[in-house]
């Protein structure tokens, strides 16, 4: 092959730095990832492989917080269960009363002492019911339905709850009444419309087509029939007939206003803690009674509504002035509060024998959680990491390849020099 000696186009110092180019990049892509550690520092490096490795991280992460919101349920269930161990311990010290009076070796009077400290403990019982929380959530007073996410997608939830704890709740406490007073009040919602009445057929006004205003409507304010502007105005119309242009031809169109009233009968009260609650009447069905409810629950039973601003009086559970559901007076009254406290011991171990199984299901839940993170963690390091000692390799080989390329740009630069050798 006869080649010409030429000085204007160098091919091989180009194909020298061409090549020289190449090797640098490819040595510059491996020292980056080598320090950043990771084979993916752009969508560029592995497209695919971004997508899956994203949403593995995800994943993880997601995993990862819910053995937290795991970890967190066993701690609530825990400081309910710390209580409830002093529920019990309560009761059974009760149970010990009692069977303490149900001997007539005893006196009224020791009775009566024997039932201040039953008194007493009752309403420990309901405290502890009442202040027992775990962030500022209250658990035991019957209120408490936990719902945990303890897995990475939305549905991998775990629910449960606790029953109330407090000495009504269990049978050993009977709360007294108290009558307090109710003003019942008419609430009443009114609402202005503005309509358009176009008359389709004079002698069918059941054919009438009933249209709004619309501020601000499909493009301009007006009254619309559906999302078709018949009458343009910036405001409602007086009452009154008005001409428009329809379907080819000149129709009247009645622009009227109209009130729609609602009206909800309902009555205030204070409850038991001085706040104040609203009750709604409500008309008897077969599954309830009409009278006044509160969230479900019937506060005042009435054949019909009362009138406006009437006052009347309710009666409340009050609060607790003497707990007698453990009653200790006698010995056959001692015998049948043994009883009472046998059922409140079984329901309050129920309890927390549920809690205990919940406890045991959240902590195989956190251990399947975190072999599931460390299982997708691994597979996503297969995709992201990258190979240390293979890196290095590939640096090596292109630092030197750049190297060599380097030296041989030098000697294709070189090359032109023969020419001066022609001239001489």
């Amino acid at each position: 092959m006869y080649t010409r000696v030429i000085i204007q186009t160098n091919l091989s110092a180009l194909n020298a730095h061409r090549h020289f180019g190449i090797n640098h990049a490819k040595a510059a892509r491996a020292q980056e990832k080598l320090s950043s550690g990771l084979r993916i520092n752009r969508a560029g490096d592995d497209a695919a492989g971004l997508a899956i490795s994203e949403k593995m991280r995800a994943q993880v992460r997601g995993l990862n917080q819910a053995s937290r919101n795991a970890q967190d349920g066993v701690a609530l269930i825990q400081t309910a269960e710390g209580a409830l161990n002093e529920t019990h311990s309560i009761l059974q010290r009760m149970r010990e009363l009692s069977i303490q009076a149900a001997t007539d070796t005893y006196t009224n009077s020791d009775r009566n002492q024997l039932q201040q400290e039953v008194d007493a403990l009752a309403q420990e019982l309901t405290r502890i019911a009442g202040s027992t929380e775990f962030n500022q959530k209250k658990l035991l007073n019957g209120s408490a339905s936990i719902t945990l996410q303890v897995g990475a997608n939305a549905g991998q939830s775990l629910s449960f709850s606790i029953g109330a704890m407090d000495a009504r709740s269990l049978g050993v406490g009977i709360l007294h009444t108290q009558q307090t007073s109710a003003v019942t009040s008419q609430v009443t919602n009114v609402t202005t419309s503005h309509i358009a009445r176009l008359r389709v057929d004079e002698n069918d006004p059941s054919k009438d087509m009933i249209g709004r205003f619309i501020d601000n409507g499909p493009g301009r304010t007006g009254y619309y029939l559906g999302d078709e502007l018949k009458y343009e105005t910036d405001k409602p119309e007086a009452n009154g007939t008005y001409t428009v242009y329809w379907e080819g031809a000149n129709r009247e169109i009645l622009l009227e206003e109209e009130t729609l009233t609602t009206s909800t009968n309902s009555l205030r009260y204070t409850d038991l803690t001085g706040n104040e609650q609203t009750a709604t009447w409500q008309t008897a069905t077969d599954q309830q009674q009409a009278g006044y409810y509160t969230n479900g629950t019937l506060i005042q039973a009435a054949d019909e509504a009362y009138g406006p601003n009437q006052t009347i009086n309710i009666t409340l559970d009050g609060a607790p002035t003497s707990l007698t559901g453990v009653n200790l007076s006698t010995s056959s009254a001692a015998q049948l509060a043994i009883g009472s406290i046998d059922l409140a011991i079984t329901r309050v171990s129920s309890e927390r024998s549920k809690l205990g199984a919940t406890q045991n299901r959240l902590t195989h839940t956190i251990s399947n959680v975190l072999n599931t993170s460390e299982n997708l963690q691994a597979a996503e390091s297969r995709i992201r990491d990258v190979d240390m000692a293979k890196e290095i390799m590939e640096l090596t080989k292109h630092q030197l390849l750049a190297q060599a390329s380097q030296a041989m740009l030098f000697q294709a630069n070189q090359a032109p020099q023969q020419v001066l050798q022609l001239l001489g």
